[in-house]
């Protein structure tokens, strides 16, 4: 019996996150990590990212992410959603326009 722990993880990211090229940032660091997701700008500002996979790929890609590229800052992390599934996600991470 397979108990490896799948995590559906989705946050908004506040701070300097918009125009500073934040998303391809995040998209790399999917790819690198071997999740799948998506990251999104939003109206107001903000970024939501979706992470699936592994739950200590999750954490350890977030842990990246909170870091910051070199001209966005993270200010704050919003958990919106959190869910473990049974199943191997799809691992495709793609930034959504």
């Amino acid at each position: 019996m397979n108990m490896s722990k799948y995590l559906i993880h989705r946050i908004r990211v506040h701070g300097r996150v918009q125009g500073v090229g934040f998303r391809s940032f995040v998209s790399k660091l999917g790819h690198s990590h071997k999740i799948g997701g998506w990251v999104k700008n939003n109206i107001d500002g903000t970024v939501t990212i979706e992470a699936r996979g592994l739950e200590e790929r999750v954490r350890s890609f977030y842990d990246e992410v909170e870091k910051g590229s070199f001209f966005s800052r993270v200010d704050e992390f919003e958990e919106l959603e959190s869910q473990r599934i049974s199943d191997e996600p799809d691992l495709n991470f793609e930034i959504i326009f």
